[in-house]
């Protein structure tokens, strides 16, 4: 009940696990996890504590990986001083933490929609779950172009051959509008075209370089 006491044990934890070894990190790492009944203990801190003591909380939250540690952090994103932690906590969690994000993404504002999608590759094989890419897709359409040029990246990054066509859309619609999110499809677009060359050919040949997003498609192919 002593917030003091709870804080300064928070900094500790987190020292200790900064100071260990590998294998003593994995240890405090199932310390932490083994002390559920700890984690509204730390989302208070997370959300009252003074600017160190979050931080610190929100590693510990990261070491927790459990879905119910996500939703925290994901909030904890709209802070500008906790932003890094929170991202480097929500990769710790990894899979855990792909539908809390692909769930909270949508309404978050548009700085933090595009962090949330540039986060979502970063969280392991659960990214490339259909729910979260046809999350993606459809934020390719994002009115905020920060937002979309972030979910094509993820795309590139964590999507398969489904993603292919809905990237080469944004190129089009984005081409002559907004730069930046027509060359983040391109790009997405050409790593992809690494496992899927022939289909990217193949539509890159179809619509043929005659167009605005010609230097686009280029940029894919090379």
């Amino acid at each position: 009940p002593s917030r003091s006491t709870r804080d300064a044990a928070i900094r500790a934890v987190a020292e200790l696990y900064r100071r260990l070894d590998a294998v003593g990190r994995e240890a405090v790492s199932a310390e932490v996890q083994s002390h559920r009944a700890a984690l509204p203990a730390l989302i208070g801190a997370l959300d009252e504590a003074t600017l160190g003591t979050q931080k610190e909380a929100a590693l510990l939250l990261g070491l927790f990986k459990r879905p119910e540690a996500a939703r925290p952090l994901v909030l904890a994103l709209a802070d500008r001083d906790l932003r890094d932690s929170a991202m480097q906590a929500l990769a710790m969690i990894g899979a855990p933490a792909a539908e809390t994000l692909a769930a909270c993404a949508p309404d978050l504002e548009s700085e933090l929609r595009a962090d949330a999608y540039a986060l979502l590759p970063r969280l392991g094989p659960a990214a490339s779950d259909p729910r979260v890419q046809a999350l993606l897709a459809e934020a390719l359409d994002d009115e905020a172009a920060e937002a979309a040029a972030a979910a094509a990246g993820a795309r590139g990054a964590g999507g398969g051959g489904e993603a292919l066509a809905p990237l080469l859309r944004a190129i089009d619609r984005w081409s002559g509008r907004e730069e930046a999110v027509a060359h983040a499809a391109a790009d997405a677009l050409g790593r992809l075209g690494a496992r899927h060359y022939d289909e990217v050919r193949v539509l890159v040949q179809s619509r043929g370089l005659g167009g605005p997003d010609a230097p686009h498609l280029c940029r894919a192919l090379g």
